[in-house]
C-alpha cells in the first residue's frame, strides 16, 4: 500500500463546477490531511489481497510482456508481512504453496514468543513508519496552491474536486518533488478523506540520490473507499511511467487493486468482511 509510482490520469464526470477563493479550499486540504492520519493505526488491525499487473512497454507503447502478482497482506505482531497466492495469473504449486505458509507460521510462533520488551519495540517501530507517512503528508498543503472547482459523486459519495498547483517559491521539505507535481484531489464532503488523487510530474524528477529519474508526464492515480463503515483503505494504484535507472531506461504501466479487506482481533479471529459503504 506504500507504491506511488507516476501513471496517466483519466477524466470524471463530474457536476457543475464553480469557483471558491483559496483559503476555503486549502481549509478542505489541511482537514483531509489530518484525516488521512487518524486511520493510519486502525489500519493495520486489517488484513487484504493485493494484485499487482505490470505491463512492460516498448519505445512505441506496445505491451512486451505482462506479469502479475497475487498477494495477500497482513499484520502479525504489529509487522507487516506478504503471503504469495498467485503469480503470472498461475496457482502455486504445492511445494510453493508449503513455503509461502511455513513462512506465515514461522512469523506468528515468533509473535508469539516476543518478550514484552520486543513487544514494545515493534509498536515502537510501526508507529514510527506511521509517523513518517504523517510527516510526509503534512507540507502538502503548504506547497501548493488550491482550487475548488467542482463537486462530483464517486462511488455512491460526495466530494470536493480541489485543483493544486505546486508554488514555485516552496523550499520547505521535499520542495524537489513537491515543485514538480500538480494534480486533482476528490475529498469524502462527510468525512474529508482522499476519494481519489491524480498527480502528474511537470518536470523530470530525480529520486534515490540520482540513481532514478521519473520523465515529465508520468502521472498516478490512487483511489481510496471506506470499507466496514470505520476506515477508508485502498481501493487501486494505477501507474505509467517513463524512467531511468542509472543507464537502464523503463517505460511500463502498473495496476494494483486491493480487495477482501478483514478486520482481524488480536487473537487473529476474523470479525468481518465487508466491502464498500
Amino acid at each position: 500500500m506504500s507504491k506511488i509510482r507516476p501513471f496517466v490520469a483519466f477524466l470524471i464526470a463530474c457536476s457543475v463546477g464553480f469557483s471558491q477563493d483559496q483559503p476555503e479550499a486549502r481549509k478542505i486540504v489541511v482537514r483531509s490531511v489530518q484525516a488521512a492520519n487518524d486511520d493510519a493505526l486502525l489500519a493495520t488491525q486489517y488484513t487484504f489481497q493485493q494484485r499487482d499487473v505490470t505491463r512492460s512497454l516498448d519505445n512505441s507503447g506496445k505491451v512486451k510482456a505482462v506479469h502479475t502478482k497475487l498477494e495477500e497482506v497482513l499484520y502479525i505482531g504489529s509487522k507487516q508481512y506478504t503471503r504469495l497466492l498467485a503469480k503470472d495469473d498461475r496457482q502455486l504449486s504445492v511445494e510453493e504453496e508449503r513455503k509461502e505458509s511455513d513462512r506465515i507460521d514461522k512469523a506468528v510462533a515468533e509473535a508469539n514468543h516476543l518478550t514484552p520488551a520486543q513487544k514494545v519495540k515493534r509498536e515502537a517501530d510501526l508507529r514510527h513508519e506511521i509517523q513518517q507517512d504523517e510527516e510526509r503528508r503534512k507540507y502538502i498543503p503548504a506547497a501548493f496552491d488550491f482550487k475548488l472547482l467542482s463537486t462530483c459523486v464517486l462511488n455512491g459519495r460526495e466530494a470536493y474536486q480541489i485543483r493544486a498547483t505546486p508554488k514555485p517559491d516552496y523550499h520547505g521539505k521535499y520542495a524537489l518533488l513537491l515543485r514538480n507535481l500538480q494534480g486533482t484531489l476528490y475529498i469524502d464532503k462527510h468525512d474529508y478523506h482522499w476519494v481519489k488523487v491524480e498527480a502528474e510530474a511537470l518536470k523530470d524528477i530525480s529520486l534515490g540520490l540520482f540513481l532514478a529519474r521519473i520523465s515529465q508526464g508520468s502521472v498516478v492515480i490512487f483511489e481510496e473507499a471506506r470499507i466496514n463503515d470505520e476506515i477508508w483503505l485502498p481501493l487501486r494504484i494505477s501507474a505509467t511511467a517513463r524512467a531511468r535507472f542509472l543507464i537502464k531506461r523503463v517505460h511500463q504501466e502498473e495496476e494494483v487493486t486491493f480487495s477482501n479487506y478483514r478486520k482481524f482481533q488480536t487473537d487473529s479471529r476474523v470479525l468481518s468482511t465487508t466491502g464498500t459503504q
